[in-house]
């Protein structure tokens, strides 16, 4: 049974002003229940990506179409429609603190229920059964800006499930996590993809879409579409990591003699995997974000 299409992208570009564009002419589809990572280096347009598939940001040029309905202004400013679709799509920005603004933690989570209409009781309720399903509940009458980085991520992507949105938009969610918080959070995902909810995670962690995504889309440092396909595939090309820059040339001595080769940051436990002659060798590295290769959480089970 064919599954029913929830983004349809199409041309679309998006500049920031003259001489500064974000995307260029990118093109492809997402299906309902798929988990799709949005690769690229800093700077390519991974976030602002998910800023225009969430409505908060109108398309320099082409179009984008959820559930059949394109995206526009005028459909925005329609309070049902509106509506329906903020309950259906959230996104979870990169920077937890844009997303928490309540005096308390409690209602930064309850805030979406109660904006789409939920009584006061049943906000509270779902908030409260977030925060316990987070190991928040303790801090629930906390004012959010004494949390710590990875409790004020936590907090947000509570507050972003708050509404049991139908597709979660994630821009960098391992930002600000300690590795037993990044195992809490990829049983989430697991959790959530098990329910057949759409997922779309912008991340230059390649380790990390290996472990959630089956789908890739790899984005140049031009702005544009380089590659769409399986994980698989997208993370084998070496040449097209490479030009996204998203591996680079590592040089290192072995007896005496430079060799050079790919290294992967963030790749599946830290493990940095080169060949010299007919030899393989593997050794653990230091992760982008100072963790050793060994402090990457491994993957959840079931």
């Amino acid at each position: 049974m064919s599954r029913a299409k929830v983004f349809h992208v199409e041309h679309l570009s998006f500049d920031y002003g003259p001489d500064l564009p974000a995307l260029r002419d990118v093109s492809f589809e997402v299906l309902d229940g798929e988990t799709v990572c949005l690769l690229g280096a800093n700077g390519c347009g991974k976030s602002t990506l998910l800023r225009l598939l969430d409505g908060l940001l109108a398309p320099t040029a082409g179009r984008i179409e959820a559930w059949g309905s394109e995206i526009t202004k005028e459909r925005l400013s329609d309070e049902a429609w509106n509506g329906e679709f903020r309950r259906r799509v959230s996104l979870l920005f990169q920077d937890a603190d844009v997303q928490l603004f309540c005096p308390t933690v409690l209602e930064d989570v309850a805030f979406g229920p109660l904006q789409l209409g939920a009584s006061p009781a049943d906000a509270r309720a779902r908030a409260e059964e977030l925060l316990e399903l987070f190991g928040l509940a303790k801090l629930a009458m906390r004012v959010p800006s004494t949390l710590s980085g990875g409790q004020k991520r936590r907090v947000a992507l509570a507050s972003c499930l708050a509404t049991d949105p139908d597709v979660l938009l994630m821009d960098e969610p391992f930002a600000a996590l300690d590795p037993r918080s990044q195992v809490e959070l990829l049983e989430v995902l697991q959790q959530l993809q098990d329910r057949g909810k759409t997922i779309l995670i912008a991340t230059h962690d390649l380790g990390f879409a290996e472990e959630v995504a089956a789908r890739a889309l790899l984005l140049s440092e031009e702005h544009t579409l380089l590659v769409d396909g399986t994980v698989e595939e997208v993370l084998s090309d070496e040449r097209l990591l490479l030009q996204a820059n998203v591996i680079h040339e590592h040089s290192h001595r072995h007896g005496g003699i430079r060799h050079s080769h790919p290294h992967r940051h963030g790749a599946r436990h830290g493990t940095h995997h080169h060949t010299h002659g007919v030899q393989d060798h593997a050794h653990e590295e230091p992760r982008d974000d100072g963790h050793c290769g060994s402090g990457r959480p491994p993957c959840p089970s079931g």
